[in-house]
């Protein structure tokens, strides 16, 4: 019984295959996504602001960064008070 289309990779191969993904990633982080950030200028300001501020891109995904922790708190409060409109007279409800 012979398999055909599901040969085994050498190992060299498959090294092969794992150096250049990792060449990959290495040019996306280090050179093509900079390049990216720099050449669109709704990014440029958004990294320029980041680093003004001192604030690394990566921990803007945790809570205990000021900026965030104020965001929610806004943007809970805005959500909590959103105006409901005109509300009817209790009053003139009632016989």
């Amino acid at each position: 019984m012979t398999m055909t289309g599901n040969a085994p990779k050498s190992k060299l191969t498959g090294l092969i295959q794992l150096g250049l993904a990792l060449v990959v990633v290495w040019l996306m982080v280090g050179y093509i996504c900079p390049a990216i950030i720099e050449a669109i200028p709704p990014f440029k300001r958004y990294a320029d602001e980041l680093h003004r501020r001192g604030i690394h891109g990566g921990a803007l995904f945790y809570t205990n960064v000021e900026e965030n922790t104020e965001a929610d708190l806004q943007m809970s409060n805005t959500i909590r008070f959103l105006p409901k409109g005109p509300q009817p007279d209790v009053q003139k409800l009632v016989p």
